[in-house]
């Protein structure tokens, strides 16, 4: 009974003060939780499209120049508007590489941000039941990243909030075992259930 109130009330309490947040980037108003990490990959994802770029545009060049210089070869007159028509086209695709290199690059940061902010989230949770707070529970946002964990955590302290409360209303027997005591045989009993508790605890931590 003490279990299933305690796991409705936990739930509410959790759900209210950490509501369920969707949209680009929830409530949070950074785009780097762990500048570290995103900006490692983000950087690295980038270097590796800037080569795979630089290639493509070699390339293009090169096939452009060839068809120029053919051009010029039956029509030298034409050798100012190929020249023009050439630096439009370098420019172009410098452009075009430069804004395609940011998007890829500011997609990293945001795909990115939705691990590192699940990270940093059950890292916060992790606390707070390193603390003691057995009715925490993770709520990650719609489009995070990590979301099989959510179900893990909250199992774990679903089944950890359970297990206090069980032995809460075992210790509230034995108080009131205790107050009824008037023998040394009753004496003993609750000195073993005592004991029995008390290695039923260390079993969870040895």
């Amino acid at each position: 009974m003490f279990a299933s109130m305690s796991e409705t009330t936990s739930d509410t309490t959790a759900a209210g003060a950490r509501p369920r947040r969707g949209g680009l980037l929830g409530q949070r108003r950074s785009f780097l939780v762990n500048k570290r990490y995103q900006l490692r990959a983000s950087v690295l994802t980038a270097a590796v499209v800037l080569v795979l770029l630089v290639f493509l545009n070699l390339l293009l060049y090169s096939m452009t120049a060839r068809s120029a210089d053919a051009i010029l070869a039956e029509s030298p007159e034409l050798a100012s508007i190929i020249q023009a028509q050439d630096r439009v086209e370098i420019y172009l695709i410098v452009l075009a590489s430069f804004v395609y290199l940011v998007g890829v690059f500011a997609i990293t940061v945001l795909e990115t941000h939705r691990t590192a902010g699940a990270a940093h989230n059950l890292s916060m949770r992790l606390n707070e039941v390193g603390q003691g707070r057995l009715n925490t529970r993770l709520r990650l946002r719609k489009g995070d990243n990590l979301r099989e964990l959510e179900h893990a955590f909250n199992s774990m302290t679903r089944a950890l909030e359970s297990r206090a409360w069980d032995e809460i209303e075992t210790l509230s027997q034995l108080a009131e075992d205790a107050d009824k005591t008037v023998d040394a045989g009753g004496a003993r009993l609750l000195a073993e259930r005592l004991r029995a508790l008390r290695d039923d605890r260390r079993a969870l931590v040895e």
